[in-house]
């Protein structure tokens, strides 16, 4: 991924831009304050992106999976953990509770015991089960109902409010 900001004196060109996915387009002059504003804004978003990644580590070696593309991850007594992607699920020697953790702050809900789901790919819940986007339907605790609904709001805020 990359990031383009244009400073130019050609305000014409502005339309062509778009053709190469532009982050800023500033016109001269331009202050200084508006400047690093737009800097800070594009340095903030890069700092997203690279806290939008997690390690597992293997036996056969460690890789990186983006949170984006997990959709939940479950608990299997034999297995140990499922982690589920948007394109397939890798099993893995470890702990439900250290992902919990982990993901907290990153839009991830523990749905019950055995499931952490990521609100992105929520399409629809109930008092006793929740739909993903990918067709998987997975129970809902009732006594953590409270905190899916409350958790699925402000993600729902965070979201659109970009």
């Amino acid at each position: 991924m990359y990031f383009i900001a244009f400073i130019t004196s050609s305000p014409e060109y502005m339309q062509d831009s778009f053709d190469v996915q532009t982050s800023q387009y500033l016109t001269k002059p331009i202050s200084y304050v508006l400047f690093e504003q737009k800097l800070e804004k594009m340095l903030s978003y890069i700092g997203e992106l690279e806290t939008n990644i997690t390690v597992i580590s293997q036996k056969s070696g460690e890789f990186i999976l983006l949170l984006d593309d997990i959709v939940c991850i479950e608990s299997d007594k034999k297995a140990g953990v499922i982690i589920i992607t948007n394109k397939d699920e890798i099993i893995i020697k470890d702990k439900l509770t250290d992902f919990e953790d982990e993901l907290a702050d990153k839009y991830f809900v523990c749905i019950h015991r055995s499931c952490i789901a990521n609100m992105k790919y929520i399409r629809k819940f109930n008092a006793d089960s929740l739909e993903f986007s990918t067709g998987k339907i997975v129970p809902v605790s009732r006594h953590r109902l409270p905190e899916i609904k409350d958790a699925f709001s402000k993600y729902m805020v965070m979201r659109y409010k970009r």
